[in-house]
C-alpha cells in the first residue's frame, strides 16, 4: 500500500510531463493549428523547460547557502562571537547576509544570462536589469520581455519569492541563535 501511495504522484507527474512533450507534436494537433501557433507551443515549451532547469538550479544554489549557513551557525566560532556584545557578533550577522546576497546575485545573474543569450532582450546590461527588476518582483515595466518569455519571467518570479522567503527564515535563525547566546550568557 505505501509503494502505491509512492507510485500515483510519480505516474501522474511522469505522464504529465509526456502529455506536455507529446500533444503538441501529434499529428491531430498539427492539422488543427496553425504553423506559427505550432512553433509557439514549441517554442513556449522549450522556454518552460529552461525555466525550470533554472528553477531547479536556483533551488540547489539556495540549499548549498543554507547548508553553509547552518554549518556556519552551529561551528564554535559563531558560537562564541555571538555570546559577545561586541562587534563579533555584528560582524557574525554581516557574513550571514553576505553569503544570502550572493546567492541572490548569482540567481540574478543566472537568469540574466538566459535572457541574452536566448535574445529576449537586446544587451546584457538590459537583460540584468530587467532580470533584477524581476527576481525581486518590483516588475516596474519600463523594460518588457516579448510574449514569448512571460512564462520564463513568471518562473523567475517565483523563484525570487522563494529565495526570499527562505533567506528571510535563515536570518530568522541567526538572530534568534546570537538572541539565546546572549541571553544565556548574560542573564536579566
Amino acid at each position: 500500500m505505501a509503494i502505491a501511495r509512492i507510485r500515483r504522484p510519480f505516474l501522474l507527474a511522469v505522464t504529465f510531463g509526456l502529455a506536455l512533450l507529446i500533444i503538441p507534436a501529434s499529428p491531430g494537433i498539427a492539422r488543427v493549428a496553425t504553423e506559427n501557433a505550432a512553433n509557439d507551443s514549441s517554442n513556449t515549451l522549450k522556454q518552460l523547460g529552461l525555466s525550470l532547469m533554472l528553477l531547479l538550479f536556483g533551488t540547489l544554489l539556495q540549499m548549498a547557502a543554507t547548508n553553509i549557513m547552518l554549518a556556519w551557525i552551529n561551528s564554535r566560532t559563531f558560537q562564541r562571537w555571538s555570546k559577545t556584545r561586541s562587534v563579533r557578533s555584528t560582524i557574525a550577522m554581516m557574513l550571514s547576509l553576505f553569503v544570502l546576497f550572493v546567492t541572490a546575485v548569482l540567481q540574478v545573474l543566472l537568469w540574466a544570462l538566459l535572457y541574452d543569450l536566448g535574445g529576449a532582450l537586446d544587451s546584457f546590461s538590459e537583460a540584468l536589469y530587467f532580470s533584477l527588476v524581476t527576481f525581486t518582483s518590483l516588475g516596474y515595466g519600463d523594460v518588457t520581455v516579448g510574449v514569448d518569455w512571460r512564462l520564463v519571467a513568471g518562473c523567475q518570479a517565483l523563484s525570487g519569492l522563494l529565495l526570499v522567503g527562505c533567506s528571510t527564515a535563515l536570518l530568522v535563525v541567526v538572530l534568534q541563535r546570537i538572541w539565546l547566546a546572549r541571553h544565556q550568557n548574560y542573564p536579566n
